[in-house]
């Protein structure tokens, strides 16, 4: 990148970051550079008094019901098989080997390939510690023990870096999940409470503590700060500390309190981070360990959460994966007590994150609306606007990319591209300067305008990413009551523009005929797909609904105007349906769309109906 455009490109990121975040960055890479020069003064080992008091503290039943929380949000997801070890991912079929831990890299900056970048760090989470100890608690000790020692003789920060297991996220992450393995491999077994094993863990747990009190993430905020302080909550718990878990629980509650929008979703914009950060409500909740006002406060937050997390939820049980978003990371709905059952017809919106979802007759569709992300930190944001996710009759359809990468490079620039989405863009311009693995400079955002459909469920939206080259696009959808849905694309101001739309593949084309394709679903649905106005074009082609660890087959339709023509459509019904809409009403759909695009503005209207 010359030099030039990357300075602009900074300061067109940092000019949205608040100067307090600023500072506080500072500090906390003074603190980091001290801590990895000093890392050998890390205590590690806990001196037998405070291993049997921490012991008698997490085996008490309060902590217990935390930690079996904790354990039924893991097994929602994942499963451990004791003969590898090795971790198993459940929705995606992927298996991590925990036997290699010393073979990760982890002291060599961005030597751990990109496809390998999330195993480590759920390797570092020992995410599977509470599945460890069910079955035998001191085996599941024994093994954990012999995990944190491969950890600690592989993964140790250097002078110049901090490797990935002692950043402070990974850290918190890993503090929760040994201490609540310990806490039912205890309740299992009070005799464990004198092993080697449990002082190797309560070491390990301190040294973790004092990593995350030392550089813990206030200047970050949002999921990293909230599962930074869930890591203090259960630690100050564990050392039966009541003072200082009162202002841990206050301290977490605030900072949940700040990211959740009044629609209760979770700023960043992502199902998988909504779930997580449920999920540290619920362990918190479950043992008591939010004391005071914190509780009542705390407890209101998680229901308005679990609603909103309903909408992104899909009637298979699975998360709709808009920005950084992988179904099977995290807890998985059901285990939240997320109904995935739509109503039989309606429409819902979560306003301030910019989600609507359209449900009638067996259809569900889930429209992107809203901005990238909070300003100050919009990293894990995609250039994915006015993108949908469709379900019919509980099967995927229409599906979006996913997250191919987390880690800077082409496979990351794709997984945030607005051409690898599927919402109405333009040949050779971003909505979003995206750079880095993480970074945005110039943003646009999406926002709802009054749509030209009546008779139907239907939402319409435009955006501003492409003002800057005077032009917009827009898009309004709409469900009739038999579950039929039309898509209008318009794009204004120049030429180049087209919709892509990735089909999952669990769908196959059966025929082709004209503008009209027909898909049949490995069960035998089928789905006709009917394109107005403009051409179509097909290939082969992948999405990432579990992350980067396995790509999953899809049908791209490439769909573009035809001729001079700035709008087309496209509309998805059932072969036995008759067509809700014809060439002439989707073609004055995309006219008025048109001229309405040019000009809106952002307002307080949601525009749905």
């Amino acid at each position: 990148m010359p030099s030039l455009r990357k300075l602009r490109l900074y300061a067109s990121a940092a000019r949205h970051i608040p100067i307090r975040s600023v500072l506080m960055r500072g500090v906390r890479e003074v603190r980091t550079r001290r801590l990895r020069a000093g890392f050998y003064r890390i205590a590690q080992v806990a001196d037998a008094a405070l291993c049997a008091r921490i012991a008698d503290r997490i085996a008490r039943p309060d902590f217990v019901a935390s930690a079996r929380r904790l354990a039924e949000l893991t097994a929602s997801t994942y499963r451990f098989d004791p003969a590898g070890p090795s971790l198993h991912f459940l929705g995606s079929g992927d298996v991590v080997d925990l036997a290699g831990v010393r073979d990760v890299p982890w002291r060599v900056p961005g030597a751990i390939p990109a496809s390998d970048v999330n195993r480590a760090f759920f390797i570092a989470f020992v995410e599977h510690a509470t599945l460890a100890v069910q079955h035998d608690p001191a085996a599941g000790l024994d093994h954990i023990a012999d995990m944190i020692a491969q950890l600690d003789a592989s993964g140790r920060p250097t002078a110049s870096y901090l490797s990935i297991p002692w950043q402070p996220l990974p850290a918190a992450r890993r503090l929760a999940n040994l201490l609540c393995a310990a806490s039912l491999a205890l309740a299992a077994d009070p005799a464990l409470a004198d092993s080697p094993a449990l002082r190797t863990i309560v070491g390990h747990v301190l040294a973790c503590e004092q990593v995350v009190d030392r550089l813990r993430e206030d200047d970050l905020g949002f999921n990293h700060l909230a599962t930074d302080i869930f890591g203090q909550c259960l630690a100050a718990a564990a050392r039966d500390d009541a003072p200082l878990l009162a202002r841990r629980a206050r301290e977490f509650v605030a900072a949940m309190d700040a990211q959740v929008g009044a629609d209760g979703f979770q700023l960043e914009r992502s199902a998988t981070y909504q779930a997580h950060l449920l999920g540290h409500f619920d362990v918190l909740l479950a043992g008591g360990l939010l004391t005071g006002g914190a509780a009542g406060q705390g407890a209101a937050l998680a229901e308005h959460m679990r609603g909103a997390l309903a909408v992104l939820t899909h009637p298979d049980g699975g998360f709709a994966v808009f920005n950084d978003c992988a179904d099977g990371d995290g807890p998985s709905p059901a285990s939240l007590g997320v109904d995935p059952r739509p109503p039989e017809q309606g429409i819902r919106m979560l306003a301030e994150a910019g989600f609507a979802r359209l449900d009638a007759g067996g259809s569900a569709v889930l429209f992107d609306v809203g901005k990238g992300g909070p300003d100050e930190a919009p990293g894990h944001a995609h250039a994915d606007f006015l993108s949908i996710e469709l379900s019919v009759d509980g099967h995927r359809f229409i599906v979006d990319p996913g997250v191919a990468s987390y880690k800077p490079g082409p496979e990351r620039d794709w997984t945030r591209s607005a051409h690898s989405h599927n919402g109405p863009a333009f040949d050779g311009l971003e909505p979003m300067e995206m750079f880095g693995a993480w970074r945005v400079g110039r943003r646009g955002r999406a926002f709802t305008i009054a749509s030209p459909f009546d008779g139907a469920l239907t939402a319409a939206a435009t955006q501003t990413g492409y003002d800057r080259a005077g032009a917009r696009s827009g898009r309004t959808v709409a469900l009739s009551p038999d579950g039929a849905l039309a898509i209008v694309d318009a794009w204004a101001g120049r030429g180049g523009g087209g919709s892509r739309f990735l089909i999952d593949g669990d769908w196959a084309i059966a025929a082709e005929a004209g503008n009209s394709l027909t898909f049949r679903h490995g069960d035998g649905a089928e789905l006709v797909v009917g394109i107005f106005g403009g051409t179509v074009a097909h290939r082969a082609a992948s999405h990432f609904r579990f992350g980067p660890r396995r790509a999953l087959s899809a049908i791209e339709i490439r769909v573009e105007p035809s001729g001079d023509a700035r709008h087309c459509a496209l509309t998805v019904r059932r072969p036995s349906a008759d067509p809700i809409w014809d060439a002439a009403s989707l073609a004055a759909a995309g006219e008025a769309l048109l001229h309405t695009i040019p000009s809106a503005r952002p307002d307080r209207n949601d525009h749905v109906r």
